[in-house]
């Protein structure tokens, strides 16, 4: 799992064009959310990673942590959908101070929701309009 978040290069043999880019961008995504869901809630587990140094290189160091934020901050991601969760979720930390975890598996379900309603042919904006009001 956590080789396929650092190098996310698949190539999905079926997709061309811009459904193998909305895949690779699910995928991303949903590997991030599948990481962070391990320290999430009170049961949640710290998550051992590899941590990155100060060229944003994998180290020999190893990091535990059970904060979004940590964990994120220390991987190395190289999709750009995983490097904009990870900014955004900079953001969260710096004005909030708390709830980054939940906001990456919000992400993530949202995704995944948006996903399938794609698949049957409604409308993005639709989708946008009702993840707005709900």
């Amino acid at each position: 799992l956590f080789e396929h978040l650092l190098f996310i290069h698949h190539q999905h043999p079926t997709l061309c064009g811009v459904d193998r880019i909305m895949e690779g961008c699910y995928t991303a995504i949903s590997v991030l959310g599948e990481i962070i869901k391990k320290c999430f809630g009170p049961d949640g587990k710290n998550v051992l990673i590899k941590n990155k140094d100060k060229n944003g290189k994998e180290s020999r160091r190893l990091l535990l942590a059970n904060d979004g934020f940590i964990i994120l901050n220390n991987l190395i991601l190289l999709h750009p959908a995983a490097k904009i969760v990870r900014d955004s979720v900079e953001y969260i930390y710096y004005k909030y101070y708390d709830g980054t975890t939940t906001y990456v598996l919000l992400q993530s379900l949202f995704l995944l929701q948006a996903k399938k309603l794609i698949r049957n042919k409604l409308a993005i904006s639709d989708i946008i309009r009702g993840f707005q009001n709900g």
